[in-house]
């Protein structure tokens, strides 16, 4: 079976990662207008409530498929075996998840009352189904996954667009989102007949897929309590004017955070390869560059958005969003923890085979996201419930860089941060003064301004004090420029 180089498979994983941010900051400001605040919070709540059927329904196929579709691949009548039980296993359990859910609408007050909206979020259990995305990046076609992805997204970008206008087209605007994500599943399921043998199967073995798929549900299901469990929680509690608040606010996290954590996967192949040839330098060079450029960016990022919380919630929400604003403060927080255990967990942990220690940490982040939103969301709401994420994603930090202390704490440079630190007090202070002199209305305008005069003073800071990484950038940017003359 032919496949495509790692450089250009990385290539292909990078666009498609860059586009899973992209394509909702050119929506989020067009449905949270339209929709309003509590239409965004019922779409907010299914979809997350529909996400744990889902995941019941997948099992740890998404990953576990991955492996062991891979280890057959030159096999076309045993790759066609494996998927057949794996594809199977997943058609049992999305029977049982479609039989709960339809208990679940007529037994639940508040699943009842949105039971059009969960039947049209639960297509994606269907479509995940007959879509085997694992398989397709078991044999690596990963041109095919990034090409037929965007396809998709422009389509429902079109279609988002041209027919949701008005609070009413909430349940429209669920089903084109539905499309532009899972829709381009059934082209899947088309095109698995190209790799797949039509060879008879004899006898399917499903049993021995059991215990390694129920692993990976373990870790997944830990995963989805701290990431979905607090919308749910809060819609339950609070409603869906709360989820609508707290959606704006970790949307707007959530593209941080793929943004500012997107060199870990670029990373992961050679961390990986000079791990295994054990060239230790390299690998400590090479992580103590990543360390110093995480801290770069993450924490005046942090600092500017909380910054321009107010101008940020109002381009991309309107006013109906403002009491956004102290959930944005806070969540935006979850970045720091998130960042750096970004390091420890796919730049050392995972290089060096120890992805268990991940699974304990994210259990552990569970836990602690379940005790602190069940404390908090009564008292605070999406507050609550944004506070509880950041606690959640320290406690995860802590456990997995104690887990990588022997390669983290020696990357952490106390001159680089004091440095950054300057930095940050002298862009902070460069905004003061600005804001004294001018003030633009239009929220957009303050952004691109307070941004550009943020990012110059903090820029400028840097190169005045000769930190190393800025000095590089600078001196790149130069050369082109000069190149180009």
């Amino acid at each position: 079976m032919e496949t495509k180089s790692i450089k250009f498979n990385l290539l292909m994983n990078v666009i498609l990662k860059a586009s899973a941010f992209i394509f909702p900051l050119i929506t989020l400001p067009y449905v949270a207008r339209v929709l309003g605040v509590a239409n965004n919070g019922k779409i907010s709540f299914a979809t997350s409530v529909i996400s744990y059927f889902s995941l019941f329904s997948q099992l740890g196929i998404p990953t576990y498929g991955i492996r062991a579709c891979a280890r057959v691949r030159e096999s076309p009548q045993k790759l066609k075996q494996t998927v057949t039980e794996l594809v199977t296993i997943n058609a049992i359990f999305a029977v049982i998840a479609y039989i709960t859910l339809v208990v679940s609408i007529f037994t639940v007050p508040k699943f009842h009352e949105q039971s059009t909206l969960l039947m049209i979020s639960s297509m994606r259990i269907l479509l995940t189904l007959i879509g085997m995305e694992w398989f397709y990046q078991a044999i690596e076609q990963y041109q095919y996954i990034t090409v037929r992805n965007l396809l998709f997204k422009f389509i429902s970008l079109l279609l988002l667009f041209a027919l949701v206008k008005k609070p009413e087209d909430y349940l429209l605007y669920c089903g084109i989102n539905i499309f532009g994500v899972y829709g381009s599943y059934i082209v899947n399921l088309i095109h698995s007949r190209k790799f797949i043998s039509k060879d008879k199967i004899e006898r399917l073995n499903l049993r021995q897929h059991m215990k390694p798929i129920f692993t990976f549900f373990a870790l997944s299901l830990a995963i989805s309590i701290y990431t979905n469990m607090d919308t749910v929680m809060l819609g339950f509690i609070k409603g869906d004017v709360e989820v609508g608040y707290y959606n704006l606010a970790t949307k707007i996290k959530d593209v941080l955070v793929a943004a500012l954590t997107a060199l870990g996967t670029v990373l992961l192949p050679r961390l990986s390869f000079y791990y295994s040839t054990g060239e230790s330098q390299k690998l400590k060079k090479l992580l103590g560059k990543s360390m110093h450029f995480t801290a770069l960016t993450t924490i005046p990022a942090v600092l500017f958005f909380n910054i321009i919380s107010r101008e940020a919630v109002l381009f991309l929400g309107g006013e109906q969003y403002l009491p956004s604003v102290a959930c944005m403060r806070i969540v935006t927080l979850a970045i720091l923890p998130i960042s750096f255990a970004n390091i420890a967990c796919t730049q050392i942990l995972a290089p060096m085979g120890r992805e268990r220690y991940t699974m304990y940490s994210t259990i552990a982040g569970a836990f602690v996201n379940l005790v602190a939103n069940s404390a908090l969301i009564p008292q605070m709401g999406a507050s609550g419930a944004a506070l509880g994420t950041v606690i959640a994603e320290i406690t995860v930090a802590i456990i997995q860089i104690y887990y990588a202390r022997d390669f983290y704490l020696p990357l952490l440079r106390k001159k680089d941060f004091e440095k950054i630190a300057i930095g940050c007090f002298v862009a902070t202070a460069a905004l003061g003064l600005l804001n004294q002199v001018i003030s633009p209305d239009v929220a957009i305008v303050k952004i691109a301004v307070e941004f550009g005069v943020f990012g110059i003073a903090y820029a400028t800071a840097l190169l005045l004090l000769k930190d190393s990484i800025a000095i590089n950038i600078f001196d790149n940017i130069w050369d082109r420029l000069k190149k180009r003359k």
